[in-house]
């Protein structure tokens, strides 16, 4: 059976950056949320290409995956660079299998490139991506 709150994992680091920026938690909070959403990560890329959304065992879909990707290295851009950068490698190697060949990104095969290439380039770029 898939593992508890897999679905939602990929909102945790989101939900914990406005949290921290907020004054609600801490960054060791944002740390567990994305060590949840790695730990995830090949259940949410298991919907990439898809048209159907919805189709995971629960319920994830391919429309909000560049999303989530964004936001979680919006959420690692928090953390001090030596804690930073295992996130951001993790994030990019899994944000790079939605790469086609012409170097466009997609990750829903109903939305297009559009959208995925421009969150794709968002979070590449720093302060988020390599630096």
């Amino acid at each position: 059976p898939a593992a508890p709150l897999a679905e939602a994992a990929g909102r945790g680091p989101l939900c914990a950056l406005a949290l921290v920026r907020g004054g609600r938690e801490d960054l060791r909070a944002l740390k567990r949320r994305l060590d949840l959403f790695l730990a995830h990560a090949d259940g949410l890329m298991a919907e990439r290409g898809k048209g159907l959304m919805h189709t995971g065992p629960q319920a994830q879909g391919s429309h909000y995956l560049m999303y989530v990707w964004a936001a979680a290295a919006e959420a690692a851009a928090e953390l001090p660079e030596a804690e930073a950068a295992r996130y951001r490698r993790a994030i990019i190697d899994h944000l790079m299998q939605c790469r086609r060949a012409d170097g466009s990104f997609l990750d829903n095969a109903v939305l297009g490139p559009n959208p995925a290439t421009a969150l794709a380039l968002q979070t590449l770029h720093p302060p988020y991506g390599a630096r």
